[in-house]
């Protein structure tokens, strides 16, 4: 069967190398998942804070206090927008500036979990299982602010990450 003792040695060889990748490669996929938990009970944390749920809260009474009641009198979204503007993103100080940063920090959240999604960090089904809904219920008040935020700012890419929420949210509720 073998002609030479190296070719026995050879082949020992070769079968320890491949028992050793394949330990490697089940560790590895073991680790990724302990990493997709890991990174969702992180997710939730944050998302389960006060400043999150605030910020909710906050999404609620823009909706409620200026959309609703400025969105008919307003001609066009761009005059809605420069209202928005001038009264939350560029106040001075007070309760409608709060309400623009607690706003801005919950779609910087959902940008960063956009980000941790591209990268393929965060498993879909744990993800939206805790934001999703909220998330929906949210979203075009979200839209809505981060759109002004861009117009101000001159910077259409602010924030990228969040439609990339958006849209893998609608990919995954569809399924």
């Amino acid at each position: 069967m073998f002609n030479t003792p190296h070719e026995l040695i050879d082949l020992v060889f070769k079968i320890i190398a491949s028992i050793a990748a394949i330990v490697a490669i089940l560790q590895l996929i073991e680790v990724r998942k302990k990493r997709l938990v890991e990174m969702y009970w992180k997710i939730a944390e944050i998302y389960a804070t006060d400043e999150q749920r605030n910020a909710r809260k906050n999404v609620w009474l823009l909706r409620e206090d200026f959309l609703k009641k400025n969105g008919i009198s307003a001609s066009n979204d761009e005059e809605l927008i420069d209202l928005y503007n001038r009264d939350y993103h560029n106040a001075a100080e007070g309760d409608n500036k709060d309400i623009d940063t607690s706003i801005i920090n919950r779609i910087r959240f959902l940008n960063q979990v956009g980000v941790l999604l591209n990268k393929r960090l965060i498993d879909q089904d744990m993800l939206f299982g805790l934001i999703g809904i909220g998330f929906e219920i949210d979203y075009e008040t979200l839209k809505f602010v981060l759109r002004a935020h861009r117009k101000e700012h001159g910077t259409p890419n602010m924030y990228a990450h969040f439609e990339t929420t958006w849209h893998q949210y609608k990919l995954w509720a569809k399924s």
